[in-house]
């Protein structure tokens, strides 16, 4: 049996929660919002084996209506057992590293806003597989149109 990932250490670098009253009090639990996720990840350059990997979350309520105004940066500083191949790495400290991070921030984030006026904010589960992946997409596409406008501002040279 393989050994498992292992979490070292988790870090807030940024953890900022606005609530936003909007015109009308409600007293509703589920209030609709716009929400990002991203990552960054990086490896140390001594232990091939040893990652860094940013969970980004952003929030903002609907059109400017009653909610959570949520900006935050969580890091982890995980370690692979020997027996991963790089593939495996590659592929795990993604997926499974962001979820980690993210139940972390899940629970934290419900811990602080417990006293809010809204009461605690659970966010909702997701895939982190999918969200790897449409992350994965939309930074290809970019690439691909930063490389086709560094091409074009060469031929206009």
């Amino acid at each position: 049996m393989k050994g498992v990932l292992r979490l070292n250490a988790s870090i807030f670098s940024k953890l900022h929660i606005d609530f936003i009253p909007g015109e009308k009090w409600d007293n509703a639990d589920i209030f609709p919002c716009n929400q990002t996720i991203d990552y960054d990840l990086k490896r140390h350059i001594q232990n091939p084996r040893d990652f860094c990997l940013t969970l980004k979350y952003k929030q903002s309520p609907h059109e400017k209506k009653q909610g959570y105004l949520i900006d935050a940066e969580l890091s982890g500083y995980f370690e692979f057992p020997e027996e991963y191949t790089e593939e495996e790495m590659q592929g795990t400290i993604r997926v499974n590293g962001l979820t980690i991070l993210y139940g972390i921030l899940r629970g934290q984030l419900a811990i602080y806003t417990a006293s809010f006026p809204l009461n605690a904010i659970m966010l909702s589960t997701v895939s982190m597989y999918e969200v790897v992946n449409q992350i994965e997409k939309n930074r290809q596409s970019n690439n691909e149109n930063q490389n086709k406008a560094d091409l074009k501002n060469k031929l206009d040279s």
